[in-house]
């Protein structure tokens, strides 16, 4: 996994803490299962960036299913252009995310308690231009939900794990059902992770 940015010292500080913050947490909350901080950077942070190359410079940003706040917060950190909103329904997790954000000073990022089923209605705007989805399995349901908050030819991009039976196509088919088409499918590897994982990237066209 290599984004390929340059940090600068206060991304670097910046992902440091909040890095310190969810060893910390993660101690008295289930916020990931990985406990070895390397861990976290390899399989959770590097991971986020990784659209980075792919992502608009401005616009607005959902992250559904935030939990621990991958990718959203590594992102917010080394791009400053979107504005971020965080979708995710467990308050303990919600004041995870409110805390790492007051304590790196991070601006136009906010936390939104609930799930991307009710927010229909809810988000005032004229509808995103990019979703993010890394922890939330992309049914039929969120996929519906995800196409009623996006912007018309705004980007939808999962984060597919290491699962042997990933049916890219089962995939792309629920997409086509809710005027998604495939933008690209990028392989990639993790440090201590035998099997690649995969960027999948969506464009909404209607």
């Amino acid at each position: 996994c290599n984004p390929g940015i340059a940090l600068s010292s206060v991304q670097t500080s910046l992902l440091n803490l909040y890095l310190d913050e969810l060893v910390k947490w993660n101690r008295k909350i289930n916020l990931t299962g990985l406990r070895s901080r390397q861990k976290m950077i390899h399989e959770l942070l590097l991971d986020s960036l990784l659209p980075i190359p792919y992502l608009p410079v401005q616009g607005r940003f959902l992250d559904v299913g935030s939990g621990a706040g991958f990718p959203s917060i590594p992102l917010r950190i080394c791009f400053s252009g979107p504005v971020f909103h965080l979708v995710e329904p467990i308050l303990k997790k919600t004041n995870f995310l409110k805390q790492v954000i007051r304590l790196a000073g991070l601006k136009d990022i906010e936390v939104i308690r609930g799930r991307v089923e009710d927010l229909d209605g809810v988000i005032e705007g004229e509808g995103y231009n990019v979703v993010l989805s890394r922890g939330l399995s992309l049914d039929s349901q969120v996929l519906s939900c995800c196409a009623a908050l996006l912007a018309k030819e705004a980007l939808l991009f999962t984060f597919q794990g290491t699962s042997k039976q990933f049916h890219q196509e089962r995939l792309v088919g629920e997409g086509k059902k809710h005027g998604f088409s495939l933008q690209e499918s990028i392989p990639y590897t993790v440090p201590g992770v035998a099997l690649p994982r995969r960027l999948v990237i969506f464009k909404k066209d209607r």
